[in-house]
């Protein structure tokens, strides 16, 4: 899996000076290259030295959160973890990220044109396809740990497990986002979601 080990310090700086800004309520399209530098502590000309427009900027950015998350995420999934504490864990990732990076990244991504779309597929095009490998990977080690604690059922293959993790997952997901965007300080409600998604995850897993 590639890394993020290719961007220098200043290139990273001026990556989070876009999520700086964005927090700050900016709008992406009033930004230009030289309220990115300076959020980034850089001048505009060195901006330009790593990046050859605001787009190139953007479409880096976007690469470099997108690889950030996946490694986030695969920090936790371990082989020696229970099947709980994972879903726990994922969970929790969700939440995080949903309340401190996602509308930045949603943000980025949604400011390319498609011209910058294709070209941030074509560039990386290995890129993605690592990426679903190693997500792939991900709930491999998941399903590992159901089936050692003896909470998937071993008539349930893969595919099917797979499909009814993501699935519950990518439900909890729009859950917290709906949750955020309406009624963010309410706890109560954020456990019972949690609670409710590992619930049904077991029994449909048993």
């Amino acid at each position: 899996m590639r890394t993020n080990e290719k961007y220098s310090e200043k290139e990273i700086a001026i990556f989070n000076g876009i999520v700086e800004l964005l927090d700050q309520g900016r709008q992406i399209h009033d930004l230009k290259v030289s309220d990115i530098s300076a959020a980034a502590g850089i001048g505009k000309s060195t901006a330009y030295e790593y990046f050859s427009s605001k787009e190139d900027i953007l479409r880096q950015a976007t690469r470099y959160h997108v690889i950030r998350e996946y490694e986030a995420l695969s920090s936790f999934v371990t082989g020696h973890k229970s099947f709980i504490e994972l879903l726990e864990q994922a969970l929790d990732y969700i939440v995080d990220m949903l309340g401190n990076r996602f509308p930045s990244l949603l943000i980025m991504f949604m400011s390319l044109d498609s011209s910058e779309v294709e070209l941030l597929i074509s560039e990386d095009c290995e890129l993605i396809s690592e990426l679903q490998s190693g997500v792939n990977q991900l709930f491999e080690t998941v399903r590992l740990a159901g089936l050692r604690d003896g909470l998937i059922n071993k008539s349930i293959d893969a595919d099917d497990s797979r499909f009814v993790i993501s699935g519950m997952l990518s439900a909890f997901f729009q859950e917290i986002r709906f949750l955020f965007l309406h009624d963010k300080n309410n706890e109560q409600k954020m456990r019972q979601c949690r609670e409710r998604t590992i619930r049904l995850m077991l029994k449909t897993l048993k």
